[in-house]
């Protein structure tokens, strides 16, 4: 039969070498073996490459054929799946953007939405209507599941060169969910916060909310309010004469 060749270990042939195939062959196999085993296990080291496993749960190993190292970003085309609803304590692992000019009329923020996928972004106010100027660093992966809170504070502007996002409703915090596509963020969700499939989201059995504040709160004279407790106070919550609070 004819010489075999490989270049990768899916090409290889299990049936071969055949019986009776010629013995001067046999060195065409082997450079063959040495070929298929450099393409496919590639390495400078000259020593094993073992990698740490210590406190890398959720990462992804790469290496660069001389050392091994953990990164947050996966390979090209693997997506980070976490379509299902929040918890509270996802919403405890958000990261604050990072505001510039916090407290001036036209406050902005630049995301990474590539190594830190979600982001609580909360521009303080300054006592003036805030718009709040929304952009992204180089997108370069694509089908990574990314998401935002936004805080009803202010008016967002999503830069429509790395975003798009056409969902936006700003008068109570939104949750908004966007995957990575051709070099931007897309928005294919929003929610508002204690919405079924948002933060909070509840079922048709029960309804569940967040067991801490979030912002400051008044419950007007028109309004009375159930809470199931305990909840945790780190904002202030006003109870006007006439309403009601009560957590049970």
């Amino acid at each position: 039969m004819g010489l075999e060749t490989a270049n990768w270990v899916k090409q290889l042939n299990n049936a071969n070498p055949v019986d009776g195939d010629p013995v001067g062959e046999g060195d065409d196999h082997l450079r063959m073996l040495k070929t298929v085993l450099k393409n496919s296990f590639p390495s400078n080291s000259t020593s094993a490459i073992v990698p740490n496993m210590s406190g890398q749960s959720g990462k992804y190993l790469t290496t660069n054929g001389t050392d091994s190292a953990w990164s947050d970003i996966p390979p090209s085309g693997v997506q980070l799946n976490n379509s299902d609803p929040w918890t509270h304590a996802q919403y405890n692992d958000l990261t604050d953007a990072t505001i510039r000019n916090g407290g001036t009329v036209t406050p902005s923020t630049t995301l990474n939405l590539q190594a830190n996928p979600n982001v609580k972004i909360s521009p303080p106010s300054g006592g003036v209507a805030t718009l709040c100027s929304v952009a992204s660093d180089t997108v370069t992966i694509d089908g990574i599941y990314a998401n935002l809170l936004l805080d009803p504070i202010a008016v967002y502007m999503f830069d429509a060169g790395k975003f798009v996002v056409d969902d936006i409703d700003e008068t109570k915090w939104l949750y908004v969910r966007l995957l990575s596509e051709g070099g931007k963020w897309k928005q294919i969700g929003a929610n508002f916060l204690g919405e079924a499939g948002g933060l909070g989201g509840g079922t048709d059995v029960y309804t569940e909310h967040l067991n801490a504040t979030v912002e400051d709160t008044t419950i007007v004279s028109t309004n009375n309010a159930l809470s199931a407790g305990p909840v945790q106070l780190d904002n202030v919550v006003t109870v006007e004469s006439g309403s009601t609070w009560v957590i049970v």
